[in-house]
């Protein structure tokens, strides 16, 4: 009797000591709805872009409804290209058969928004400050930096949104852009 009580509190005690343990990984790709940036004929100079929000949900991802426990999410990499959709000749201004590129662009943050404990809160995930080498340089897809935050009481909130902003100049044609997020999903002892 006193041995089983023993060996019961050391499995409770060694369980209570794995909270909020990871003990694997998995990966999810997101990729979200294109966002057209209308074109202007004429530089109207530095603008601050609307902002765009964007529903999402990784529990709509395959295998994510399988995972229980989840320990932490982050977001591992954002890539920004300009779709191939956006070089048509319907939206291509001048009819000039140049590519598009993001050349228009001084920065772009994305950052998460969700109601946590009934208020609205952010958190921000990735960005590409102004200066950042890649841009003005002709570059039709950027890797945007990434922020190294648990985003799990962000993602696994039922209002969460994706919210970018961005400044610059406005194109002279209009521009679609494809966004692929990645995530890595830990989980494990909660």
């Amino acid at each position: 009797m006193r041995k089983s009580l023993c060996v019961l509190l050391a499995s409770g005690w060694l369980l209570s000591a794995c909270d909020d343990t990871t003990l694997g990984t998995r990966s999810f790709e997101q990729s979200l709805d294109p966002i057209t940036i209308p074109g202007a004929p004429v530089s109207l100079g530095l603008l601050s872009l609307p902002e765009i929000t964007i529903p999402l949900d990784l529990k709509d991802q395959d295998g994510y409804e399988l995972l229980n426990n989840i320990t932490e999410v982050s977001a591992r990499s954002a890539t920004i290209s300009v779709s191939p959709d956006s070089d048509s000749l319907q939206l291509d201004q001048f009819a000039d058969n140049s590519p598009d590129n993001f050349d228009f662009l001084s920065s772009v943050t994305l950052l998460l928004r969700a109601t946590l404990n009934g208020t609205s809160q952010t958190v921000q995930v990735a960005s590409l400050p102004e200066g950042d080498p890649q841009i003005a340089s002709n570059a039709s897809t950027i890797n945007l930096v990434m922020d190294d935050v648990d985003i799990r009481d962000f993602v696994e909130a039922p209002d969460v949104e994706l919210v970018v902003q961005a400044s610059g100049t406005n194109p002279q044609d209009f521009v679609i852009i494809d966004t692929v997020l990645r995530f890595r999903v830990g989980f494990g002892f909660r």
